[in-house]
């Protein structure tokens, strides 16, 4: 043992976090001193401040004790309650008001674990508030009580409203049953109805839409309606000059074959006589 090194065999470092075992480390330690072969508190006390750091470290830091024994017990015993602490405390946090039970022994859950972590009121006062229904909560947080008995008081009161009204409308359910089921024919045969009178009234919606028409589509029409009269009436006003000239002229008097409904341009017997050069001698 005498090639060994003094930090050879010496345990890893504890800092107090969850998960870590104190007994399991002391251990480890004692190990060691029998190992390198330490008895003296002195040395002991100064090795095992090597093995230690953070919250550890720091705990043992001033300490003295008086033999191997003592430092074992002070140091299990401390990070041991460390771990049960956090344990309690995450406990504490979880209690909560259960359905159906008394307020009263909710808040004698809490006491019980506050007391084991050495909490005050307040922090019991707290954690009764979290743990209650949210609107519990509301109505707790705008009520005049000053202290946890109080809070209690109004927390049971209710509770026992709430369940109260409960059975209450329960109760008129069960009544009305009879009722609601006649209201439920009446509902399906007024929506059966709806449903009659909204189609009625889209097929007349459709088929007055289709007759009437808009104001502008009625210009359209009358301007259609113009066109084609004018167009009509512009074919009639077609024809040969002479023709055009017969129905101009019907009121005329022809001074070549003395006859009506034409102007001597227009006279039939005239552009005949020219055909054979015979135009009349009187006619000029």
């Amino acid at each position: 043992m005498a090639n060994l090194r003094i930090n050879d065999l010496l345990p890893r470092k504890f800092s107090g976090k969850q998960g870590q075992d104190p007994k399991a480390h002391f251990l480890s330690f004692e190990d060691y001193l029998t190992v390198h072969d330490i008895n003296e508190i002195a040395p002991i006390v100064a090795r095992f401040k090597h093995t230690l750091e953070g919250t550890a470290r720091l705990w043992v830091e001033g300490k003295q004790f008086a033999n191997l024994n003592q430092l074992k017990a002070a140091f299990t015993q401390y990070f041991s309650g460390i771990h049960s602490r956090e344990a309690s405390a995450r406990l504490f946090r979880n209690i909560a008001y259960s359905a159906g039970e008394s307020v009263e022994s909710y808040a004698t859950k809490i006491r019980g674990a506050a007391e084991q972590l050495g909490y005050n009121e307040d922090m019991i006062r707290d954690q009764f508030l979290q743990g209650l229904p949210h609107n519990l909560q509301l109505q707790l947080s705008m009520s005049a009580a000053q202290n946890m008995q109080q809070l209690i008081g109004f927390a049971q009161k209710y509770i026992d409203l709430s369940k109260a009204s409960v059975g209450f409308v329960d109760h008129v359910n069960v009544a009305t049953a009879s009722s609601n089921s006649d209201i439920d024919k009446l509902a399906d045969q007024v929506a059966s109805l709806a449903r009659v009178t909204a189609d009625g009234f889209s097929q007349m919606t459709r088929r007055d839409r289709s007759k009437s028409r808009s104001p502008s589509r009625e210009r359209n029409r009358g301007r259609q309606d113009r066109r084609k009269n004018g167009s009509q009436s512009q074919r009639r006003r077609s024809g040969t000059p002479v023709a055009r000239a017969w129905r101009t002229s019907v009121d005329f008097r022809c001074h070549y074959c003395d006859q009506r409904g034409h102007g001597w341009k227009a006279c039939p017997t005239l552009q005949r006589d020219v055909c054979r050069g015979k135009i009349r001698k009187d006619f000029q």
